[in-house]
């Protein structure tokens, strides 16, 4: 095939992609999803954009089937896919079918490690090793979890989970502050970890941004893991909360104007000194931007109940700015040797147009947070720096 005929077809993948995502947000799932796969038909590289675009889609039992059934054929001519294997473990899920999914994931896991680790694969690999995780990185979204993820995967002592958020602690659909997914089981959670024996001198775990806002999940955690760390991430709270909005605003989830956004969220929030105290209602509809960055109401449940040694918190700005010392600092955390990248990617960095409005806003949002974020120095005893930004 000549290189403008690839071209053109990929142009043509692209335009049906889009077309998919425009009946997907008109709830057309019929139309959408035949759309799609014919995009990653033309355009095998499209497969992962669509895993995405279905995550957290209401598929019925027939829509269900039917993305089954075309992964299915989608391994038959890329067996060694690990992406595949897992993206069909997640379909299994939403399927009930946990043992199935269990399967696919280990698949995934043997696929995932072979590729960068074969002398492991070849001689340790045990199914019947059930491995906790060492680490959890546990917040915050939108400051820069992605990358600190990706820079510790790359560890030579690291073998990680499959995906980097395995939505087995909180429910992101619904009370996701109060909930859990307990009824896939510990072990259906574990399969998504390589098998590595105690005796082996490598570490895994996992990055979920989301469960630092849950009320079960520190407690949870502890009692199946009490010996794992935790790594948070913390970023300028203004920077942070219009990030996050912008990423909703991309996906087609927040129609909102961004000082619409701003001026509800501090009304809200005016007196509030504690996440249960915010209506039920509200959290299930709204996003709450800025309640996800008063950092130091979430904080205070993990170092009630986990010691302040189990618990490196991180400064966002330093892990761009002088990633090479922030790591070394998260290795001797994880009681791991230094090790030293070529390069230090910012992994899925948010991008947007500001305007005159987004300025105003700032300053709104500046003054709002100045004296949470004065109280968040004094508890921890770290100065941030924020409030002279």
């Amino acid at each position: 095939m000549s290189k403008s005929l690839i071209n053109d077809t990929k142009e043509t993948s692209y335009t049906l992609f889009d077309k998919g995502k425009r009946f997907q947000s008109n709830n057309q799932l019929d139309e959408s999803i035949v759309a799609y796969i014919e995009a990653i038909q033309e355009n095998r590289e499209l497969v992962v954009d669509f895993y995405f675009q279905l995550k957290f889609a209401n598929l019925n039992s027939k829509h269900l089937e039917q993305v089954i059934d075309f992964i299915k054929k989608q391994l038959q001519k890329q067996p060694n896919s690990n992406f595949l294997y897992t993206f069909l473990g997640d379909l299994l899920t939403k399927q009930g079918r946990y043992n199935d999914a269990i399967n696919c994931y280990k698949i995934a896991s043997y696929r995932k490690v072979t590729s960068f680790c074969p002398e492991f694969a070849e001689k340790y690999w045990d199914d019947n090793n059930n491995r906790k995780p060492d680490f959890l990185i546990i917040g915050f979204a939108k400051s820069g979890t992605t990358s600190l993820h990706q820079y510790i995967e790359q560890h030579p002592r690291v073998l990680p989970a499959i995906k980097k958020e395995i939505n087995f602690w909180v429910k992101q659909d619904i009370d996701f502050w109060q909930s859990h997914d307990f009824e896939k089981g510990i072990e259906w959670y574990l399969s998504h970890f390589p098998p590595i024996a105690k005796e082996d001198h490598f570490l895994t775990g996992e990055a979920n941004p989301w469960i630092f806002l849950s009320s079960q999940a520190p407690k949870n955690i502890l009692s199946l893991f009490p010996k794992v760390k935790l790594l948070a991430v913390l970023r300028n709270p203004v920077d942070r909360t219009i990030s996050h909005y912008y990423h909703m605003v991309k996906h087609g989830q927040e129609k909102r104007k961004l000082e619409e956004v701003v001026d509800t969220e501090i009304s809200l929030l005016d007196g509030i000194k504690d996440f249960s105290q915010i209506n039920r209602n509200y959290w299930q509809s709204q996003r709450l931007y800025l309640a996800t960055s008063l950092y130091l109401y979430g904080l205070k449940k993990w170092l009630t109940l986990f010691e302040k040694e189990k618990l490196m918190i991180l400064k966002s700005e330093d892990i761009y700015d002088k990633p090479e010392t922030t790591m070394k600092q998260v290795f001797s955390f994880l009681s791991l040797p230094d090790n030293q990248l070529n390069e230090y990617r910012n992994f899925l960095p948010g991008s947007y147009s500001s305007s005159s409005t987004d300025s105003d806003v700032r300053r709104k949002l500046s003054d709002f947070f100045q004296p949470y974020n004065r109280e968040l120095e004094d508890y921890l005893g770290i100065s941030f720096g924020w409030n002279n930004s």
